[in-house]
């Protein structure tokens, strides 16, 4: 699963930039493990930094029973690989926040309280992304492919009744963004 860290990695130094540090957030939420203490404090403002994730396999069973899923092993490794606020922009997909005090609150919130449930988990669809800023990504429980994973679709919020086609796998999704940006 080396091409889900690469992919980690490349977007964390993509938000690198001596003109804007993106790495500076309002101090209550930066969680105390994600503070970077290598940079001053500025103003009322704290530096955080990727962490080694803490996420753990009952963190994610609890996740999975909420949902009534169980997340594709790709996922999951992702999950596990790092903590961050958030990557760059390698692609229209824009992977939710994965901080290391709030991820899976994250999560919940969009699965079941982002969109109306009808349009989304009642459709079998379990968001992990924005779509640029008119839909989700999403996988969909109701097509697996050959691997016994979830296919990756887009949900669109202004055309609620469908769904496109992205990728054969989350994995495939992140291997495509990577292929693309090389």
């Amino acid at each position: 699963m080396k091409i889900i860290e690469e992919f980690i990695d490349e977007s964390i130094e993509r938000l690198k930039s001596p003109k804007f540090d993106i790495f500076y957030l309002d101090k209550e939420d930066v969680p105390s493990m994600m503070v970077d203490q290598a940079k001053p404090e500025r103003n009322d403002e704290l530096a955080w930094k990727p962490i080694k994730s803490t996420v753990t396999d009952s963190d994610l069973e609890y996740i999975e029973n909420k949902i009534g899923y169980k997340y594709p092993d790709s996922y999951k490794y992702y999950l596990k690989y790092k903590h961050f606020f958030e990557l760059a922009n390698l692609s229209s997909i824009l992977l939710f926040r994965h901080m290391s005090d709030s991820w899976k609150e994250v999560l919940l919130e969009q699965i079941f309280d982002g969109w109306p449930k009808e349009d989304v988990l009642e459709r079998g669809l379990i968001p992990f992304a924005d779509y640029e800023d008119w839909g989700l990504v999403c996988f969909n429980t109701t097509k697996l492919n050959s691997d016994g994973e979830f296919q990756i679709y887009v949900w669109d919020h202004e055309q609620s009744d469908s769904e496109k086609y992205l990728a054969n796998s989350f994995y495939d999704m992140i291997h495509e963004i990577m292929k693309n940006i090389k």
